[in-house]
């Protein structure tokens, strides 16, 4: 009894190591910080039509600050979390396609696509925004090391 128990727990715990390294494989720190900034876009924003997406590029930067150190690509790093923090523009978009519900068959294909691209052209916006602000933060990063550094 006490064999199986002790099984389990080894299995159990095997299985969650192998699940997180999968994770960290495939989910970085730039997309976790893309996701983070999701809710405080939602509770800063007033109405759909009008987003305040600052909180992405306070992921930028923050995304600069850690990817500086990891020596890897801080531009990419950045766009990739300014990205994923805007997925609530789909909201507007959303917002924009209800609106014309009652619209005849052609009115609402042209809301589907104008959605569509205005869904590509802010993510890819807010993107280059956060990639710039990573840019930034990878910066201060080395600043503030080379900095320490020299004080030594």
């Amino acid at each position: 009894m006490e064999y199986e128990i002790l099984f389990s727990e080894s299995v159990m715990t095997a299985n969650t190591d192998g699940f997180s390294r999968w994770l960290r494989g495939r989910i970085g720190v730039d997309i976790l910080l893309g996701l983070a900034s999701i809710p405080f876009t939602m509770v800063l924003t007033s109405h759909p039509s009008s987003l305040e997406m600052s909180p992405v590029l306070v992921a930028g930067f923050v995304s600069g600050l850690y990817y500086e150190t990891q020596s890897r690509s801080v531009g990419r790093a950045g766009f990739r979390t300014g990205v994923v923090g805007s997925l609530p523009v789909f909201w507007t978009s959303v917002n924009f396609v209800a609106s014309e519900i009652s619209a005849s068959l052609d009115i609402q294909g042209f809301a589907v696509v104008v959605g569509a691209l205005w869904v590509v052209f802010v993510m890819a916006i807010n993107g280059f925004g956060a990639a710039l602000c990573a840019i930034v933060g990878g910066w201060v990063s080395r600043t503030v090391t080379e900095s320490a550094e020299r004080d030594d």
